[in-house]
């Protein structure tokens, strides 16, 4: 990384100082250099797995990453001697915490889309997740396991589901008795003896890159902060998954950033961190049948990655 004293920052082609990395920046045309070039010559770095030397793309990334691809972290993490892999992937854990200066460590959705080794590679090193993050001095924003028969039991016979009436495309639960009533949070949740503060937000991918958009976001935010100010949790359910909503936009000529989407979702989670979380399933059917076990849980996963355990079912 280039040279700073005090906060003055040196061009590696004349030494020349500056008071901010931007005015840097411009500078640095004047030796008819563009950031790519200046920087892979002055600064080389080479990619840990191939040994290549690594692109430039922006100054962060170049000098953050040490792999290209998220592919090749991955590749890299299994055919290394798990000791250097331990001590790489605690480094990498640190520098984000730090960076982002969370109260929590990131959870299974924020590994999978950031240059971040999976929820299993820590668990393999470390037996758990949780012993991770306390070498870095947190803990995991989502710390419980999920109850061994959640996918398994049956449901209750006298389950019924509050349906919001503003609930355009209602699923049909089955096994379950449906009720249409206006609801203050979400679009679903329980009635009678098993109802314990829990609520579920439906969303095909389309309507969440609506709500997590830039005119709408903080109306969704009032929603959750709702619920937090009535002890209750919002899980956001979503008809789609990260790679289908990708591949829907670029189908549809969509101008919808999932890359932002994605921020958001993060951001969301660790600012109401005992208050909401996303899960990804795939489609109407998957939805139909979580929301229910979602909904009559309730409390018990309120703090447990359901996103890593939905995951880990299907792999």
């Amino acid at each position: 990384m280039e040279r700073t004293v005090s906060k003055v920052f040196v061009c590696a082609e004349c030494k020349k100082e500056f008071a901010s990395r931007a005015s840097l920046h411009k500078h640095i045309k004047q030796h008819d250099l563009n950031l790519a070039s200046y920087y892979t010559k002055h600064f080389p770095r080479k990619n840990k797995l191939t040994g290549d030397p690594l692109p430039f793309k922006t100054y962060d990334e170049y000098f953050e990453r040490d792999f290209s691809t998220k592919q090749q972290l991955t590749k890299w993490c299994k055919e290394s001697p798990p000791a250097e892999v331990k001590e790489y992937a605690l480094s990498l854990l640190e520098k984000r915490h730090l960076k982002k200066q969370r109260k929590y460590g990131p959870f299974h959705l924020e590994t999978k889309n950031s240059f971040l080794p999976s929820l299993a590679v820590y668990r393999k090193l470390w037996g758990s997740y949780n012993a991770a993050c306390q070498e870095i001095n947190c803990e995991p924003l989502y710390n419980k396991n999920l109850p061994r028969d959640f996918f398994t039991s049956s449901l209750p016979e006298d389950l019924t589901i509050a349906i919001d009436t503003r609930e355009q495309k209602p699923l049909n639960f089955k096994e379950c008795n449906n009720e249409i009533l206006k609801l203050d949070i979400g679009d679903y949740t329980v009635l009678g003896e098993h109802y314990n503060y829990t609520f579920v937000d439906r969303k095909s991918g389309n309507d969440l890159q609506g709500t997590l958009g830039k005119n709408n976001i903080e109306r969704f935010r009032r929603e959750i902060s709702r619920a937090q100010e009535m002890d209750a949790y919002l899980f956001v359910v979503v008809e789609s998954s990260v790679e289908k909503i990708i591949k829907e936009n670029k189908i549809f000529n969509r101008r919808s950033n999932i890359d932002y989407t994605l921020r958001q979702i993060k951001d969301i989670c660790h600012d109401y961190p005992r208050a909401c979380q996303f899960i990804f399933v795939e489609n109407r059917e998957n939805a139909a049948s979580i929301i229910p076990r979602l909904l009559l849980s309730g409390k018990n996963i309120w703090q447990t990655d359901m996103q890593y355990f939905w995951d880990a079912r299907k792999s």
